[in-house]
């Protein structure tokens, strides 16, 4: 927990980014762009207050990052509730996908035979990563996986508080336009965070069972 903690630490000016230009478009969207100094100074102040509000809205939503449970977290990205981890299927799928992991010491990783149950497999795999988590490619495929089920879940508070605004404030043409945008940011986004979470599992089982081959030496003296 506590790498975990740590890593999610070094994400946060990330996500503070992601939010604050989250803000700053959809506060452009509703002043439009200026063209001079004295446009700006030509806004009318109510027209100010309004644009703040989204950016105060997505700065509120960074807080809630805090919050969020891992388990609606998972769910937004996997659309599964039970199981979602793709841990749950590292030995069943995705240790068969990837050329780097040597099956037959990844079997010797794990006691001999692969687990079947996605609980189980879960399991076994986190043993593994406990023995592996200190290798570099390791941390940044987790930081990477963790960054990006993140500003899935971030998308979508901030989506929804915004899109009331702007129906509170009759800008209807601006939040169809920001609803489709938003749905576009999270679909890449939890794609991009699947993908992370896959490469992630799968890199953990290579390192392993690059961990469990035997040495030139051993094998000369066999």
């Amino acid at each position: 927990m506590g790498e975990t903690r740590n890593l999610k630490e070094g994400n946060k000016a990330l996500l503070a980014i992601y939010l604050v230009a989250h803000g700053f478009a959809l506060a452009l969207a509703i002043l439009g762009w200026p063209s001079s100094i004295q446009h700006v100074k030509a806004i009318a102040g109510a027209e100010w207050g309004k644009a703040a509000v989204p950016i105060l809205i997505t700065l509120v939503v960074t807080f809630m990052n805090r919050i969020g449970k891992d388990q609606v977290k998972l769910a937004l990205v996997f659309w599964r509730i039970n199981n979602a981890l793709p841990g749950c299927r590292a030995f069943s799928e995705h240790a068969h996908r990837d050329l780097r992991i040597d099956l037959g010491s990844l079997k010797k990783a794990v006691g001999g035979e692969f687990p079947t149950d996605p609980g189980e497999q879960n399991r076994a795999w986190y043993r593994l990563y406990q023995q592996v988590r200190d290798s570099p490619s390791i941390e940044d495929a987790h930081k990477e996986y963790l960054l990006f089920r993140d500003i899935v879940w971030l998308t979508i508070p901030s989506a929804i508080m915004c899109q009331g605004f702007l129906l509170y404030v009759r800008h209807f043409k601006i939040g169809v336009v920001y609803f489709l945008a938003c749905g576009a940011i999270y679909l890449l986004a939890r794609m991009a965070a699947i993908l992370a979470a896959k490469s992630f599992v799968r890199s953990v089982m290579a390192a392993a069972s690059a961990a469990h081959e035997p040495s030139k030496s051993q094998i000369i003296s066999l």
